[in-house]
């Protein structure tokens, strides 16, 4: 927090009018970590490894095991995090924690696109409670499960589907202050993967102490719940917010025509009802969604989220095949198992980085980032093909760093482009459609283990798309720039 006060000088950004800057921060902090922190680390994709190597020491799914059968040593079934090697049983039992990762992120994903409607109609701080509840419904399924009883792949559903519907409304608090997006949006995305580290928490007091995963998603349930019942203080409008919006709707400065000689009578503006306004947005989302500028943030959405979850998801195959093509004494005392449980801590310490994204977003604007992007797609499609096992620690770092940019400077561009009662539901669509793309990701694969036996190609093209979709958005980007100057 101090870092960002002496960082920022909150107190430029803030005009005499607002509230203190330093109560606006530590609402975006609670709003930005504490609620991710105990809603949403679970079973994210950060979080995961750890979750699913404390689950199998403890036995879950292990009754799907058949008799006598173990799995093969390969680090397709270990995770090795924190030196603690964790191998699944048998491939049956592998499978069981693909599906639930599976039904995670596809709830979480595909159902932005509900959410994104459902902010239209239903206020930001209500929509998040709801999106909280859900969540503790599913964190309780993990809580209750037994060999007899195993609701994990329910769970799994819907504490994805709860992720959607509280992860679009915390980016309205942005909206309370425009001038400190910048700082906003990156910390609330850094605090997604950052909160992951609860889970880590839990696998060390999982293998110290013996905390089981029951125990673990009964506090996850408690915090969660709490944290549904902060959302009313963190979402809440400004009093001084407030006032402002009734003196708008009772000004009456609008005058009526008249003719020479007739008294000027004052006019007082048509209020719409809530039914005539959930319309009208309705019609501007509709309209945008015919737009070419949304195919072009679409694409751009798309080919990053593809390229950068294919890189995570076949990581390990990837890491096996450079250590094949590579045939040196070095690349065969490469530890695999290690290098996977280092990028699953990686992945969500980036989150610490989000102070200098939200610096990059100050000075340099949102295409400054897009550009950035650029360049790391590009180096990435390069490293990531390099037969230098050390030099995949640069690549792993790259595209860490590169998700987060993405995910910090997408809503900032939406809010940019769109008005805002429309840009969160605009972005929520969005992300829909390149979830939908990102399932491509099981056909990449199949091509490059089954058919061309390397994942040179795959990566030189998925990369050259993502930065060609960049440059796409760059140009536009600078060209709505020229077109608001002049």
């Amino acid at each position: 927090m101090l870092f960002y006060t002496n960082l920022f000088n909150p107190c430029q950004l803030c005009p005499p009018s607002s509230l203190s800057p330093f109560f606006h921060l530590v609402t975006w902090c609670l709003g930005g970590y504490f609620l991710p922190s105990f809603s949403l680390a679970s079973t994210s994709l950060v979080g995961f490894p750890a979750f699913s190597a404390a689950a199998m020491d403890e036995g879950v799914y292990e009754n799907v095991c058949p008799n006598g059968s173990e799995a093969k040593a390969s680090a397709f079934h270990e995770a090795n995090i924190l030196n603690i090697t964790v191998k699944a049983k048998c491939e049956e039992q592998q499978l069981k924690f693909n599906l639930m990762l599976i039904l995670f992120t596809s709830f979480a994903n595909v159902t932005p696109v509900i959410s994104s409607i459902c902010s239209l109609i239903i206020k930001p701080k209500y929509l998040a409670m709801i999106g909280g509840c859900i969540m503790t419904t599913g964190y309780l399924l993990f809580a209750f499960s037994t060999p007899y009883f195993e609701a994990y792949e329910v769970g799994s559903a819907i504490i994805g589907f709860g992720y959607s519907v509280c992860f679009l409304p915390l980016f309205s608090v942005a909206f309370r202050e425009p001038g400190w997006t910048h700082i906003v949006y990156p910390l609330i995305v850094g605090s997604f993967d950052f909160s992951a580290f609860t889970m880590f928490i839990f696998y060390s007091l999982h293998f110290t102490v013996g905390v089981t995963v029951s125990q673990y998603f009964f506090f996850m349930a408690g915090g969660a719940l709490l944290s549904t019942f902060c959302i009313l203080w963190i979402l809440k409008e400004p009093k001084q917010q407030k006032q402002q919006s009734v003196n708008e709707k009772t000004e009456t400065t609008k005058l009526l025509p008249h003719e020479e000689g007739q008294a000027q009578t004052p006019q007082e503006p048509e209020k719409k009802t809530k039914g005539e306004q959930v319309k009208d947005n309705l019609k501007m989302l509709g309209n945008s969604l015919k737009q070419g500028k949304f195919w072009v943030i679409t694409a751009w959405t798309s080919m990053y989220m593809t390229s950068k979850y294919f890189y995570i998801d076949t990581l390990n195959q990837q890491l096996f095949w450079l250590q094949n093509e590579s045939k040196t004494e070095s690349a065969e005392e490469f530890d695999i198992s290690l290098a996977l449980g280092v990028f699953s801590i990686v992945l969500p310490a980036a989150a610490l980085l989000s102070p200098f994204t939200s610096l990059i977003t100050k000075k340099g604007g949102a295409k400054s980032v897009v550009m950035i992007m650029v360049v790391l797609s590009s180096i990435i499609a390069v490293t990531g093909n390099v037969a230098i096992m050390e030099l995949q620690y640069v690549t792993m770092s790259l595209v860490v760093y590169n998700r987060l940019l993405f995910f910090g400077i997408a809503p900032v561009v939406m809010t940019q482009v769109y008005p805002q009662e429309i840009a969160i539901a605009v972005y929520g669509i969005s992300l829909t459609c390149a979830a939908l793309v990102n399932y491509t990701g099981y056909l990449w694969s199949y091509i490059a283990l089954s058919v061309a036996h390397s994942f040179f190609a795959v990566n030189m093209a998925l990369n050259c798309c993502a930065a060609v979709s960049g440059m796409s958005l760059f140009v536009f980007l600078f060209l709505s720039g020229k077109r608001k100057e002049t």
